[in-house]
């Protein structure tokens, strides 16, 4: 007996059952929940005993199982996907939560270069991290990233009156083209008249749809989370009356044990353009927003993107190395007079250390 998870849609009414389909899963019970929240579905809970190591591919795709990285080319990341795994079948019922914020494309990108072959410095408005960019990647790909929610707060001495935002997220897309497939972490503060308040929820997101919160796995300061964000190929897909999901996002809360999968559609006339992968964290858009949360500090313990339908050539890419024949971008948030505001440091190929720098992070500090 297959169990649905639950799920409220804040402000949304109808709810039906859709299948995660593939060429030999199509007679097999419904097992996800669409949504009123513009091309959002809900993966449930496989039933009980079932192992995303021993499934046919075809039990895989119905459940909607992450790609997984060849054990024998990237032993590392397999290694990874692996624990993500041993959370797959622990599902919570969930709340989806539709937004009108936008963490979408690289905003006033410059780059320099950086003196080491393939490594570029840039500074951006809206992002920081790393990103891999130089050619056009294959349709089908899959990206990781796993990193520690970090605290929210204000800038030291700072009450601004109101939210400021943040976002944690590995993508595809959005380093030059004007979609981004994304899902991740939300970390907020607030203060005002001494009163403060702190705000964390995970999300996903097929810019330039805005995102939607979703309530599983619910997200605390101090966890380690995996987020992996995939595009679905043609013989596995969410499917509900004729309308295919194109990407996906698997998130497991290694600190509680709980996962989740979400399917996405982009908006019409949005195709995944392929150009970047990143791993970023973002100012984003939100109306009424006072600026940057200072996160402070915010270890990235691994990332890792490849193109897994190609077993051939997979072209594996890790967020802190420089790629054969691509470019590897370090990427500096700034303010509007070029002030440094969240940068990150690259301490190897499997490791970032982001923080916030400036008057996000000490308000003495100038601006």
């Amino acid at each position: 007996m297959k169990l649905i998870v639950g799920v409220t849609i804040v402000g949304v009414t109808s709810v039906a059952l859709i299948s995660f389909a593939s060429v030999a899963a199509h007679a097999q019970p419904p097992v996800v929940t669409p949504t009123d929240v513009p091309r959002v579905a809900v993966v449930a809970a496989p039933p009980a005993g079932f192992n995303p190591l021993t499934a046919s591919p075809a039990e895989r795709a119905h459940y909607a199982v992450p790609p997984a990285p060849d054990p024998k080319i990237a032993p590392k990341a397999y290694a990874q996907w692996l624990r993500a795994m041993a959370d797959f079948d622990h599902r919570e019922p969930t709340t989806l939560v539709p937004t009108t914020n936008f963490a979408g494309p690289m905003r006033n990108l410059k780059t320099q270069p950086s003196g080491t072959a393939g490594l570029l410095y840039g500074t951006s408005s809206n992002w920081s991290g790393t990103s891999v960019v130089g050619e056009t990647f294959a349709k089908v790909e899959s990206i990781v990233g796993i990193f520690t929610v970090p605290a929210a707060r204000q800038a030291m001495g700072a009450c601004t009156g109101g939210w400021d935002y943040s976002v944690q997220w590995p993508g595809i897309d959005g380093n030059g083209s004007g979609d981004v497939l994304q899902g991740g972490t939300q970390v907020d503060s607030y203060c005002k008249s001494g009163s403060t308040s702190t705000f964390y929820t995970a999300w996903v997101e097929w810019f330039p749809y805005s995102w939607t919160n979703v309530g599983s796995p619910a997200i605390s300061p101090g966890d380690q989370v995996y987020v992996q964000v995939w595009v679905t190929d043609p013989s596995n897909y969410c499917e509900s009356g004729g309308t295919y999901y194109k990407g996906a996002v698997y998130l497991d809360d290694y600190s509680t044990g709980i996962s989740a999968t979400y399917c996405l559609d982009p908006p019409s006339g949005t195709t995944l353009v392929g150009n970047s992968v990143e791993w970023i964290v973002e100012d984003p858009s939100v109306s009424g927003s006072t600026g940057l949360t200072n996160y402070v500090e915010e270890a990235w313990q691994d990332g890792f993107a490849w193109a897994y339908a190609n077993t051939e050539f997979p072209n594996y890419h890790f967020m802190g190395q420089i790629p054969a024949y691509l470019q590897l971008q370090d990427i500096l948030m700034t303010d509007g007079e070029g002030n440094g505001i969240s940068g990150v440091s690259i301490e190897n190929g499997a490791y970032l250390d982001f923080e916030t720098l400036g008057c996000v992070y000490n308000s003495a500090n100038a601006c």
